[in-house]
């Protein structure tokens, strides 16, 4: 039996208009949100995949923009820390204190 993704109260709702012209509503976990150029990232619910949506064809974008405000970025170093020790295993006094920084790690 598969784990269900549940965002619970981090929970936004994206209103995305595809290239058929069809209005979606998809919901997903605010902290997850990446902003990368033209697109915007996020686990979706009910699988907890990564999917990525064009900005222009977000419909509430301003609604997302904010929330992407909220959202702690971050450093090159932090990143390099963070991504050693996922991939390696283990832990550090500087992990143990982005683990407090950044609790989403």
């Amino acid at each position: 039996m598969a784990t269900v993704f549940d965002p619970g109260p981090a929970a936004i709702r994206i209103q995305y208009l595809n290239f058929r012209g069809e209005q979606k509503t998809f919901t997903g976990d605010r902290t997850t949100l990446r902003a990368k150029g033209k697109h915007v990232s996020l686990r979706l619910a009910p699988t907890g995949r990564r999917v990525t949506f064009s900005k222009e064809c977000i419909q509430n974008f301003a609604e997302v923009e904010a929330a992407l405000r909220l959202v702690p970025v971050l450093t090159a170093v932090e990143t390099q820390i963070a991504s050693y020790y996922k991939k390696h295993g283990g832990t550090s006094p500087r992990l143990e204190a982005l683990r407090r920084k950044y609790p989403h790690l």
